[in-house]
């Protein structure tokens, strides 16, 4: 049997568009994710990248 959690009427907060709170930051987002970049070979066959590491403040 499923069953479903509704939030009572004290539970509920309106708000008005875009204005609400939410656990979900800016920072949270960017830093979520590594990025890779100016991949090139060397002069062995060897394979370089830059990486950027937000949470590492780079």
């Amino acid at each position: 049997m499923a069953s479903s959690i509704t939030p009572s009427d004290s539970d509920t907060i309106n708000a008005p568009y875009g204005s609400w709170k939410s656990p979900i930051t800016a920072d949270v987002v960017s830093g979520a994710s590594k990025r890779l970049g100016g991949t090139a070979v060397d002069g062995r066959g060897r394979l370089i990248w830059l990486e950027s590491r937000p949470t590492e403040s780079g």
